[in-house]
C-alpha cells in the first residue's frame, strides 16, 4: 500500500469532516440510509427465511454486493480504512478493484457477517459499510450529495429501503 499523498488526506478531511471519531464509534453527525438485496424491512418471520436460501439466491445477493462495490469503485476517488496500533485510525487507498473487492470479501459474506469494510467517499462526504442480514449502510452528510452514490447503488441491484426511525 501506498502512503497517502498531502492531497488525498486533505481530501478525506474535508469531505468528511470527524470521520475519525466517526469510525471509531464516538461520533454521531453522519446520517444513515439503509440498502440491501431486500426491497423492504424483512419482519422476523422473513428473517428466518433468509437464513436456509439455497446457494443460487446466495450468489445473487452476493453478486449484488460485489456489483455495488465496483459501481461506487468506478464512480469515484475511494479510500479504506484500519486500525493501527493504540487504536490509531489510518487512511489508505485500494491498489485496485481487484484488492477492493479481496479486502470487502464479499464471495463469503453470509447473513452472519458483520462490519467488516467501509468504504470512504470524501466527494460525496459519505462513506458505504457492510452490516448484517445481507443489508449495508451509507453514512452521509448531506442528501443531495450522495445522489450519484445512491444511483449506483440501485444500478448494482440493491434498494434504498424506508427509513424505520
Amino acid at each position: 500500500m501506498k502512503k497517502l499523498t498531502q492531497t488525498e488526506l486533505k481530501e478525506i478531511k474535508i469531505g468528511l469532516p470527524d470521520i475519525k471519531r466517526q469510525l471509531s464509534g464516538d461520533g454521531e453527525s453522519y446520517k444513515i440510509i439503509c440498502v440491501s438485496v431486500f426491497d423492504k424491512w424483512l419482519t422476523e418471520e422473513e428473517c428466518e427465511i433468509i437464513y436456509t436460501k439455497d446457494k443460487t439466491v446466495i450468489a445473487d445477493w452476493r453478486l449484488r454486493l460485489e456489483t455495488a462495490v465496483t459501481e461506487l469503485y468506478n464512480l469515484t476517488n475511494i479510500f479504506l480504512w484500519r486500525n493501527k496500533r493504540h487504536d490509531r485510525i489510518s487512511f489508505y487507498k485500494p491498489n485496485s478493484l481487484k484488492h477492493l473487492q479481496k479486502v470487502c470479501d464479499i464471495s463469503n459474506q453470509t447473513w452472519q457477517s458483520g462490519h467488516r469494510y467501509d468504504i470512504l467517499l470524501p466527494e460525496f462526504s459519505a462513506y458505504y459499510g457492510e452490516e448484517w442480514d445481507w443489508t449495508n449502510i451509507v453514512w452521509y452528510k448531506d442528501k443531495e450529495k450522495i445522489k450519484p452514490v445512491l444511483e449506483a447503488l440501485e444500478r448494482a441491484g440493491l434498494h434504498i429501503l424506508p427509513n424505520n426511525n
